[in-house]
């Protein structure tokens, strides 16, 4: 990918004048900390409220039917499950038909098509090989091994999707193929799942509109490859969905899988933990025992101190058992971290090799941003590494601050758990000391699809949304296969 001759002439203007320093200066110096303050910000809102509702089972506002559950007429045919799985099937089969129709268009231009044979190289991209090798060779210690790549470097992936390609494998008998399969099964499912959520606790045209953000988003291409994404975000889902029925148990099963097959799958515990909370509302608490007694008595309500009512109160007694419960989401984790224990000999050794090959470390979020911005500054000065530009540091450092403005924008809306969810999730996607899968590791993130699904309510505001959405889509999606700008 090249800059257009206008962009490098700008670019080249820019950074002959002092403003080019001032706005280096800004980007990597002030922009980092603005991002921190917004952060702490929304968790200086998010926490509380998720304390608060969860365990008293109130609502700061009762924003959860925000437009009225009316459906046009033409959808007015069967059940919910019915119209939810219509609609999420044609959006899926429209999305791809859309997105690899727009890569075939651009092939042909360049003497190319996309055909069964190249199918696979034009999808599948970055890690995806290593999901179908550790299917294929486990962790590469075996006779089998492939020589021509460090195996080592395969434990940084979690075990838990390509466990799902090599059961599949043994029934289609192609690892590429299964791993295919999976993550478009995994990304209509995801819909579904998605669809229900939002329906139940909206409205069915905010779920529609959910989906249609999800299937048209400009991470869309990795949940019809071989990542692990597409798992990771359907488990969490069905995690979320099982809790909100009070099936605790298998909620917690689901996260565990979750973790097992992405770190942000330990994330599945924070929803899924607002839901045990909320269910703790039929439990007394320390005051209302203390009244009940005073009410048998015939006494006068005294002045019992916290202490006192902490210790009677049943409500909290269930806390700490929720507490355990939703603890065991991270078994997942504890599970890779014996894989990596059995191989290598230390539970961490997957940190290790990450660091050793990507340069990649756990650091606070104004160092991620600071240096992101250190790189976008030196390639635009540069004029040069236009698609790490375009794919990586520029989006970045756009999502960067507007998914902390996004989420102080609902601060008083939507669902604490959800909320939350993101909250962990963004901060931990900002804590690397290299980051350069951002647009990927926040496609994954469901909130987000539910948040703009609400922001689109007004018609106008919905069509901008539309239009703006389409053409990242496209854009986006259409590089990652040409040119890979989505690692």
């Amino acid at each position: 990918m090249q800059y257009p001759g206008f962009v490098s002439d700008f670019l080249s203007w820019l950074f002959a004048r002092p403003a080019g320093d001032g706005l280096d200066r800004f980007m990597v110096q002030c922009f980092p900390w603005l991002v921190t303050a917004l952060m702490l910000a929304a968790l200086l809102i998010y926490l509380p409220r998720y304390c608060y509702e969860g365990y008293t089972g109130r609502y700061f506002l009762n924003t959860h039917r925000l437009e009225p559950n009316e459906e046009p007429t033409w959808l007015r045919f069967g059940s919910r499950p019915l119209r939810a799985a219509i609609w999420v099937i044609m959006l899926f089969i429209a999305s791809r038909a859309l997105w690899l129709g727009a890569v075939q268009l651009c092939l042909m231009a360049d003497g190319n098509s996309l055909n069964a044979e190249n199918f696979s190289y034009y999808i599948n991209k970055w890690d995806t090989v290593n999901y179908t090798r550790i299917a294929r060779d486990w962790y590469g210690f075996g006779d089998f091994g492939d020589d021509t790549y460090v195996q080592e470097y395969n434990i940084v992936f979690f075990p838990g999707f390509p466990l799902m390609i090599r059961a599949l494998t043994a029934l289609v008998g192609d690892y590429v193929v299964s791993g295919l399969i999976l993550s478009n099964a995994f990304a209509i499912g995801s819909g579904l799942l998605l669809y229900a959520l939002v329906s139940d606790m909206y409205s069915e045209p905010a779920a529609r509109r959910c989906c249609v953000f999800f299937y048209f988003s400009v991470g869309a291409c990795v949940f019809s490859a071989t990542h692990s994404e597409s798992a990771c975000m359907f488990l969490t889902l069905l995690a979320v969905y099982l809790a909100r029925r009070r099936r605790f148990v298998l909620a917690v099963v689901a996260g565990a899988y979750a973790t097992f097959t992405r770190q942000f799958g330990l994330f599945a515990a924070v929803p899924v933990f607002y839901e045990m909370l909320r269910s703790l509302e039929r439990y007394p608490t320390g005051r209302d025992m203390i009244m009940r007694e005073c009410v048998d008595t015939g006494a006068q309500e005294g002045s019992a101190t916290l202490l006192e009512r902490a210790r009677r109160s049943v409500r909290l007694k269930h806390v700490g058992k929720y507490v355990a419960l939703a603890a065991c989401v991270l078994v997942g984790y504890g599970a890779y971290m014996a894989i990596n224990w059995a191989i290598y000999g230390s539970p961490t050794a997957f940190l290790y090799y990450q660091q050793l090959n990507w340069g990649n470390e756990l650091t606070p979020i104004w160092n991620c941003i600071s240096i992101t911005a250190d790189h976008l500054m030196l390639y635009l000065r540069d004029g040069s590494n236009a698609s790490g530009v375009v794919g990586i540091f520029l989006p970045q450092l756009v999502m960067a601050v507007l998914l902390p403005c996004l989420m102080l924008a609902f601060a008083r809306r939507g669902d604490a758990g959800d909320n939350a969810y993101m909250w962990c999730y963004v901060a931990l996607t900002f804590s690397s000391t290299w980051l350069i899968s951002g647009i990927r590791y926040i496609s994954a993130m469901y909130p987000i699809y539910i948040m703009l699904g609400l922001l689109s309510q007004r018609r106008g505001a919905r069509w901008i949304m539309y239009a703006l959405m389409l053409a990242l889509f496209l854009f986006y999606n259409i590089y990652y296969c040409l040119d890979a700008v989505i690692v």
